[in-house]
């Protein structure tokens, strides 16, 4: 009878633990959908997301922190901008941001998508 107790216990154990794994799939899911209804323009895949997410730090932080890191700064347009074509370093920890190769322009339109994040 003991070992009939210990099973049934052990059941509701289980169940418990795959409604908290539902629940953090059907999280994760909607992060998903999130994440792929933001338009992301195609120089920003093409340079950027090997290192930086919308929403989550990769190497780099995700667009969405470096927006609310300037966000009440007048001259983030420029400050963003000045990074992403000559790099930086510091700012977001070790790891350095690496030049890129893209006109003053392109610079200039991502730093703008990455401000108009919502």
């Amino acid at each position: 009878m003991m070992l009939f107790y210990l099973l049934l216990s052990f059941l509701f154990l289980l169940s418990g633990c795959s409604k908290e794994a539902g629940e953090k799939e059907e999280l994760q899911k909607s992060e998903e959908v999130q994440v792929i209804n933001v338009k992301v323009p195609s120089i920003v895949k093409d340079k950027c997301i090997m290192c930086h997410d919308v929403y989550k730090r990769k190497v780099g932080p995700s667009f969405v922190q470096v927006r609310d890191k300037y966000k009440e700064d007048p001259k983030a347009i420029e400050k963003i901008s000045r990074s992403i074509k000559r790099g930086s370093q510091g700012k977001w920890g070790r790891v350095a941001m690496l030049p890129n190769d893209v006109t003053e322009e392109e610079a200039k339109q991502i730093a703008e998508w990455i401000m108009s994040l919502k």
